[in-house]
């Protein structure tokens, strides 16, 4: 009985341990490793549903790249600044860097995957909206809520 107590316990302590070790690997993440990652993972993503070679892959993972790259400080300064002047000079810097971008991939983009590149835009558009009329909806309702709780207490 003691001898499986002890060996809980050490099951235990390996699990903490390790647990601590790997939360202090992901604190010393390289963002720029971060970012190619994402490169990457867009890149893939776009060779599944666009039918990339490798060589359109490669030019796609570095147009992506450094959209990202560009992007990320941006993104940063949006979430940092209350200055809604300076929050929508920096947003149209960021679709700048997307229309760049979509010129980039064009370039090297035939036919066929300039027009499923097309679509897969419209759908993550429309996704977006949808996205976002939701969190409306929800916030919404979530104030009707409030407000009727506060007429019940009145």
């Amino acid at each position: 009985m003691l001898m499986k107590k002890y060996f809980i316990l050490t099951l235990f302590l390996i699990g903490f341990f390790t647990q601590v070790k790997a939360q202090d690997q992901n604190v010393n993440v390289n963002p720029k490793a971060v970012i190619a990652n994402k490169a990457r993972n867009e890149a893939l993503n776009a060779q599944q549903k666009l039918g990339l070679s490798t060589e359109q892959f490669a030019k796609w993972y570095q147009a992506a790249f450094k959209r990202m790259d560009a992007n990320e400080p941006l993104f940063e300064k949006i979430k940092n600044s209350q200055d809604k002047e300076q929050n929508k000079k920096t947003r149209q810097e960021i679709r700048e860097n997307r229309k760049k971008f979509d010129e980039e991939v064009n370039a090297f983009l035939n036919d066929d995957q300039k027009s499923k590149w097309a679509a897969w835009k419209e759908e993550r558009k429309n996704q977006i909206k949808q996205n976002r009329s939701e969190i409306k909806s929800k916030k919404q309702a979530s104030q009707e809520e409030n407000l009727e709780m506060i007429e019940l207490e009145n």
